[in-house]
């Protein structure tokens, strides 16, 4: 998927590999691979991940507000830039 957006939803055991997100708020992500996945200079607001497989999750220049991370694989993440 391209220039996704996603607001206001619980999302559980799904695969996000190859998206490019465009924004993400009020959303609960659980169990989900978001692994090696680009989301540079994306907006993420209000959201969770749980027990969510990030390794390798790019958010260079991406734009974190109110955002959790909780049990994540998150080695080789890059958040390099964001804010």
């Amino acid at each position: 998927a391209e220039s996704l957006s996603v607001c206001g939803c619980r999302i559980r055991s799904s695969r996000f590999v190859g998206t490019r997100l465009d924004r993400l708020s009020d959303t609960i992500l659980s169990h989900c691979d978001c692994a090696n996945t680009e989301w540079g200079d994306s907006r993420l607001h209000r959201a969770v991940f749980a027990e969510c497989g990030c390794t390798g999750l790019g958010l260079g220049g991406a734009t974190l507000t109110d955002v959790i991370f909780s049990d994540c694989k998150l080695n080789l993440a890059c958040l390099m830039g964001a804010r």
